[in-house]
């Protein structure tokens, strides 16, 4: 059976909107962002605490690129927030640099780190969490001094890998192109 031009047209791209409506909020993309953490505190710390804007809560699988030499630590990442805690053996001495990674849904030159703090390593001093003072390239008279440089690398360049919901509608639009130009 043969539907009417104007019906089956109708009836196609009814189906490709329905499928845009439904399919396209489920695709994303992430992008990768790396950050270079150095110690500056003058201390051996036992983690960190950082903030990032710009993520629209979307910080997910973060990673450690590079750990120091002679330290092993666990990283997590949600929301806006990475927290990195070092292994008690080993904690994160002055000085020392490690580079971590994170997912999010926004590109990575969009990202900032807005804040956050050091935990002391010192034994059983009971001192607050430390926070983090970031240097940078021109302080300004009388800021307090920095403890902490953190500063984004280039990961590889990454490009979006479509989600398989944006392949399912670039193929539900074609296979509707397929039937209009099927028609006698």
């Amino acid at each position: 059976m043969v539907l009417p031009s104007f019906a089956g047209t109708r009836w196609i791209w009814s189906v490709c909107l329905a499928g845009c409506l439904l399919i396209a909020p489920l695709a994303k993309a992430d992008f990768i962002s790396g950050w270079t953490l150095t110690n500056g505190t003058g201390d051996t710390v036992t983690d960190f605490e950082g903030i990032f804007s710009g993520t629209g809560g979307s910080i997910h699988d973060a990673a450690i690129y590079r750990n120091a030499e002679g330290t092993t630590a666990t990283i997590t990442g949600s929301g806006n927030m990475v927290r990195i805690e070092w292994d008690p053996d080993f904690f994160f001495p002055d000085g020392a640099t490690m580079q971590f990674t994170f997912f999010t849904t926004t590109m990575p030159n969009t990202l900032e780190f807005e804040g956050g703090t050091w935990t002391y390593s010192a034994f059983n001093d009971n001192r607050p969490g430390l926070p983090i003072v970031p240097s940078v390239p021109d302080p300004l008279p009388g800021s307090p001094p920095s403890n902490a440089t953190i500063d984004q690398f280039s990961v590889s360049p990454v490009e979006p890998i479509p989600e398989p919901a944006s392949l399912a509608l670039l193929l539900s639009g074609l296979a509707g192109l397929a039937v209009l130009r099927r028609r006698p």
